[in-house]
């Protein structure tokens, strides 16, 4: 019953899907909009979904394998241990247990906190001009400062330092005020911590705008002392963004799957046709810049591999992580693990759902 209403409510939103992907299939609107209110009946999967995933040339058969965010999101709930997960969703104590395993990790230069805290081997400041006067020294520094405990990628900001002078990604002079208002905004909430920022690898630089980081998110298991890696994806910066999220695409980034075995990266998905669209857009080739990303193999992928085989023995007490891979420059580092991994983008990219991708998912949430 609860179903049923949830999608009478939902109605224009399930009539406005059905016309888009009607626009692009030989279906009739008519047609595409009961199946969808099947899928919704039967797996509770609602008309995003259905868009998302492009469920409409999914077999009835391979439907059901796909979740919702809410059910995966129970499912890590679930399956990793609420007194176990401090160690990833805290990034100063994940990075604390990579610098203890060598596990290689961007060193935390600084902490930003309003709280009078003490961290031994790591300064902490309470403002941006502290930051300023830390790294006064440095001809030329770029900084990405975060916060300590948000995995979305939110509140991010680059700063690159020349002799103590900030500028932006856009290498634009930054308003020293009202960054640092900006910035105690966001201490009110959370500490933030100051990070070197890496430049990327020219090949993995090469599938985004050249500018931001674009990390790999590899969803790995180690259960009963078995790992496992399920699916990989590159994350694509597009545009003038400093972060890689994609959020469905809204915001313009791209993301894209990985072979697992092979590390040959598939076609980039994102919206590019229309930013209030359901569906998404394949490309072969970054829209913005014509290079290519279909076929880009990721460089060291074996050792990218291997790495997270180790570090996923370090965080054994966690089974499921989603870990945040750098490709960089001067090597591979693990930025960050996820212990509720967003599983959207693997289903968006793949024709699998989330209980093929990841068995353990099978049992429904």
């Amino acid at each position: 019953m609860e179903n049923r209403l949830d999608t009478l409510r939902g109605l224009p939103l399930y009539l406005s899907v059905a016309r888009e992907i009607s626009r692009d299939s030989q279906s009739s609107t008519l047609s595409i909009l009961l199946r969808m209110v099947l899928c919704r009946a039967l797996y509770g999967l609602g008309a995003r979904d259905y868009a998302l995933f492009r469920l409409d040339s999914k077999a009835m058969s391979s439907v059901s394998q796909f979740r919702t965010k809410r059910q995966t999101t129970a499912a890590f709930v679930r399956i990793n241990p609420k007194q176990e997960r401090w160690r990833v969703d805290d990034k100063r104590a994940f990075w604390r247990l990579c610098v203890e395993a060598g596990i290689p990790t961007p060193q935390v230069l600084v902490l930003l906190s309003r709280r009078d805290l003490v961290d031994p081997g790591t300064p902490v400041v309470r403002d941006f001009q502290a930051v300023l006067d830390f790294f006064r020294q440095e001809e030329n520094i770029a900084l990405i400062i975060k916060p300590v405990d948000d995995g979305r990628g939110n509140g991010v900001r680059f700063v690159r330092l020349k002799r103590g002078v900030p500028y932006d990604s856009e290498d634009r002079p930054i308003d020293i005020a009202g960054f640092d208002a900006d910035l105690q905004s966001d201490l009110g909430k959370r500490d933030q911590m100051v990070q070197r920022f890496l430049e990327p690898d020219p090949v993995i630089a090469g599938l985004g705008n050249g500018k931001a980081m674009g990390t790999l998110r590899v969803l790995t298991s180690c259960l009963d002392g078995k790992f496992a890696l399920h699916y990989a994806l590159a994350r694509i910066p597009c545009g003038t963004n400093m972060h890689d999220n994609f959020t469905g695409g809204s915001g313009g980034n791209l993301i894209a799957w990985i072979d697992p075995e092979s590390g040959v990266i598939g076609p980039g998905f994102g919206r590019r046709r229309d930013p209030d669209s359901w569906t998404l857009e394949s490309f072969a080739r970054n829209p913005d810049t014509g290079n290519p990303i279909q076929g880009v193999v990721v460089p060291r992928w074996p050792e990218v591999k291997a790495l997270l085989r180790t570090a996923s023995q370090h965080f054994h007490q966690i089974p499921i992580l989603g870990w945040d891979v750098a490709m960089a420059r001067d090597g591979i580092y693990l930025l960050e693990a996820n212990s509720n991994a967003d599983i959207m983008g693997a289903q968006a990219t793949s024709p699998h759902g989330a209980a093929a991708l990841l068995p353990v998912l099978a049992l429904r949430s």
